[in-house]
């Protein structure tokens, strides 16, 4: 049974890393396992990190990048629903994009 996991492989991957076999995953798999039930005792004299102001900037900068993504994401919808609808588009954007003033999205394009 052994011999078919490790012999049944995709001929797809074998050039990929650390796809060609399974044992590359299964042994990061182990340490990762062994590094989690020993973490306690390897960390168990030291002091804890000091992240709290590297948190708020991470935190910061996830939420511009998600402001960024959502106008860039209205963006390009406003552009393809104009390129594919042409002068309807400002029914078919007050419909999408439940807006009841369709002048407003217009002005967008």
């Amino acid at each position: 049974m052994i011999q078919n996991f490790i012999v049944v492989t995709d001929p797809r991957t074998k050039d990929w890393f650390l796809v060609h076999s399974p044992w590359p995953p299964l042994i990061i798999l182990i340490t990762y396992i062994l590094f989690c039930i020993n973490a306690k005792r390897i960390m168990n004299n030291r002091r804890e990190y000091e992240l709290r102001i590297v948190l708020i900037v991470y935190n910061f900068a996830l939420v511009a990048l998600s402001c960024y993504m959502t106008y860039e994401v209205r963006i390009i919808n406003v552009k393809f629903v104009h390129m594919l609808y042409g002068s309807r588009s400002t029914v078919v954007h007050s419909s999408v994009v439940k807006n009841r003033n369709s002048l407003e999205l217009h002005k967008l394009m």
